[in-house]
């Protein structure tokens, strides 16, 4: 692990946004060139304070889905609604490699805002995810993977959204940062869609909300996420027994 010590983080709340944050309608996407579509009619939606765990094989879109979400990738057929009252924020690898390394974190979060917050309401913030005043001062190149990612996070919701996506937010945190994680969507009144590999964050944080990705559909799961385990471990050995 990267950081030590123990955290404590909080996500800001969202102004009241009336449901749905958004709605994918009949929505498909393909990434082209003859390839197959990897989504094809979804109908289904986000509301206000939910939460979504997104499972699923590697490659089955899952962190394509997420961008749709944001509004990176647009449907290629059908079309993803988003309300106009809401804000939506993401938080992946990608945002904590492109901080700039020789920025400060209050640096880099009055730049990404326009300078539109204070120096201390900026410091105030980076508090929230464990990010004190001497760290905030820092060359982000000096930081650890942990901290990195804690920058990241304040960045990502320093402006309050109502849909916050993350995907594999768990790099490079510890123990004690995951669970941070943990409680802080526990307390979060926005909603949230997650992809992790990490189990305890996906059974602590979304316990009965997982959504199932992968034959161009997202499916609701029915159940714990021991029982989604246990489902792959059935599926498992009936493809075994199969085969053999």
């Amino acid at each position: 692990p990267c950081d030590e010590g123990t955290y404590k983080f909080r996500f800001p709340s969202p102004s009241p946004c009336p449901p749905p944050i958004l709605s994918f309608v009949d929505a498909g996407f393909s990434y082209g060139d003859g390839r197959p579509p990897i989504f094809d009619r979804l109908n289904f939606g986000v509301a206000p304070g939910e939460r979504m765990a997104l499972v699923g094989d590697n490659g089955a879109g899952k962190s394509t889905l997420l961008k749709l979400m944001a509004g990176t990738l647009t449907a290629t057929s059908g079309r993803v609604e988003r309300s106009g009252k809401a804000s939506v924020a993401a938080f992946a690898q990608h945002a904590v490699d492109g901080l700039d390394l020789a920025s400060t974190p209050l640096t880099a979060l009055s730049l990404a805002t326009a300078g539109a917050h204070t120096t201390d309401a900026l410091r105030s913030h980076l508090a929230t995810f464990s990010v004190d005043a001497t760290l905030a001062s820092r060359r982000i190149y000096t930081l650890s993977g942990g901290q990195k990612v804690r920058v990241a996070l304040a960045a990502a919701t320093l402006a309050r959204p109502h849909l916050l996506l993350l995907d594999e937010p768990t790099n490079h945190l510890d123990v004690d940062a995951i669970d941070a994680l943990v409680d802080a969507l526990r307390g979060y009144e926005g909603a949230a869609v997650i992809v992790s590999h990490d189990a305890h964050l996906l059974a602590a944080a979304c316990p009965d909300a997982l959504f199932e990705v992968g034959h161009r559909a997202v499916v609701r799961f029915e159940g714990s996420f021991a029982d989604y385990r246990a489902a792959l471990r059935a599926r498992a050995a009936a493809t075994a027994a199969a085969g053999g």
